[in-house]
């Protein structure tokens, strides 16, 4: 470099770095592998309290309260309501309400929409990947 009176100034310097530091560490196989056992189960246990946290605050958002049963304080006799000489029909259950029927709860709407989903996501992962390599 030259300055305003054209003399030739030093070039600066960039500041020493020191060495790297070099640990020295033996690596152990067996270690390896266990450490990575211990570190599956615990994310296992953690997993598990995750979920069954979750349940557990679900179902205690969810509970419904006890239906009181009615209980009459009242202390003065009524007489009895006249009964009708003919018994009034049964109604009949809705098919909404028989016992033999069970309501279609499963896994299966989830399955499903787990199943497309990722069916999606790989098509379109697949269309950008064939773009991206053809720009």
């Amino acid at each position: 470099m030259v300055d305003e009176e054209g003399k030739e100034t030093p070039k600066p310097r960039p500041p020493e770095t020191p060495p790297p530091i070099i640990t020295q560490f033996q690596r152990r196989e067996g270690r390896q592998w266990m450490m990575l056992i211990i570190y599956l189960v615990i994310a296992l246990i953690v997993a598990a309290g995750v979920v069954l946290g979750g349940r557990w605050v679900y179902n205690s958002i969810r509970s419904e309260p006890a239906e009181e049963t009615a209980t009459t304080t009242d202390t003065t006799t009524q007489p009895p309501a006249a009964v009708p000489s003919e018994p009034s029909p049964s109604p009949t259950p809705s098919p909404a309400t028989r016992g033999d029927e069970l309501a279609d709860t499963g896994p299966g709407e989830v399955i499903a929409l787990f199943v497309g989903s990722a069916i999606l996501a790989t098509g379109l992962h697949y269309v950008y990947q064939l773009r991206q390599t053809t720009n």
